[in-house]
């Protein structure tokens, strides 16, 4: 029996109305980690355990200069770097002096801006001698600043990277012709989600690759260069020379010396950084959440495909409309 031309009218409005559902709960749904990065704001704190600019988070020790770097809309990630000594080395490598920061008590000032987030770790610490008594033999200044840019095009630096400042001031320096050293120990916060490995990439040195598909998510750098204020003159350009002195998947030491017979000089000022890898964009909008929604905009065409050549096949309610007329 011919059909109602009421019959076909209830079913092209309701395939219409499932496809226009399919197509705002598949964008949507699709959006929906670009929209939790981009809507974070910035968190000031006096004394802050952590903070982001809304790409970046930063998480802080309480007790010691270290941080865990992250992207803020990726959980259980994160590189983590502290300062892990200094050193003073004579011209065949040997050590003069280790500066005591085993039981240090560290100052932690909050240096912010309206340009970056700063966390300043400061500590005057005895050194000693590198074998036998702990006794002291002078002392040292130190002071390391965990500096985040607030917004784009910052003067400070990308948004995506944190500045590790190492300054260094009072150095007793056992001999004229010394040099100083610096480590750092950098670690995946979680090595059922990371491993550590050396990368070509430019500018760095370290980075921390997800376990599950292989993607950089953190990188470690270093300059090639600090500044030393000499006893003698003002301030001067002198080599820092990085070294792995060991790395393996789950923890990294990183060498800085300064100079090769730089010694003698009242301050020094050298700059690691921490980065996140961002993925590609297209427009401004991340390349796999662009790809995730041209993926559900396809399998909607084909949706709409499939159901308009299902409808095609029948004749329409219209003819038979006409028909009865």
């Amino acid at each position: 029996m011919p059909r109602s031309a009421s019959d076909g009218h209830l079913k092209g409005p309701s395939t219409a109305t499932a496809l226009a559902v399919a197509i705002a709960l598949g964008t949507l749904l699709a959006g929906a980690p670009l929209a939790a990065a981009t809507s974070s704001a910035p968190v000031w704190a006096a004394d802050p355990v952590s903070w982001t600019n809304g790409l970046v988070l930063c998480q802080f020790a309480s007790t010691r200069p270290a941080v865990v770097v992250s992207a803020l809309d990726l959980n259980k990630t994160g590189l983590s770097v502290t300062l892990g000594g200094m050193d003073e080395l004579r011209g065949d490598g040997s050590v003069a002096a280790v500066a005591e920061l085993s039981n240090a008590t560290w100052v932690v000032s909050n240096l912010s801006t309206d340009a970056a987030y700063n966390l300043a770790f400061s500590v005057h610490a005895p050194l000693v001698a590198a074998t036998g008594p702990a006794t002291p033999i002078g002392s040292v200044d130190l002071r390391v600043q965990f500096i985040l840019p607030v917004y784009g095009n910052s003067p400070v630096g990308p948004t995506d990277t944190v500045i590790v400042r190492l300054s260094v001031t009072n150095w007793t320096w056992q001999a004229a012709g010394d040099h100083l050293s610096a480590l750092f120990v950098v670690s995946p916060t979680s090595v059922a989600a990371e491993h550590l490995t050396p990368t070509t990439a430019a500018g760095w040195l370290i980075s921390s690759d997800s376990n599950s598909s292989g993607q950089e998510l953190e990188r470690m750098g270093a300059n090639s260069t600090a500044v030393a204020s000499l006893a003698s003159g003002g301030p001067t350009s002198i080599s820092a020379t990085p070294t792995l002195s060991m790395l393996s998947p789950t923890a990294a030491t990183l060498a800085v010396e300064f100079g090769t017979a730089a010694g003698a000089f009242r301050s020094l000022e050298f700059t690691a950084h921490v980065g996140i890898v961002t993925p590609p964009t297209v427009l401004g909008i991340p390349l796999p959440e662009l790809l995730a929604v041209t993926a559900a905009a396809i399998l909607v065409s084909l949706l709409m495909a499939a159901s308009a050549r299902r409808l095609r096949r029948r004749p329409s309610d219209l003819i038979y409309v006409e028909e009865d007329r």
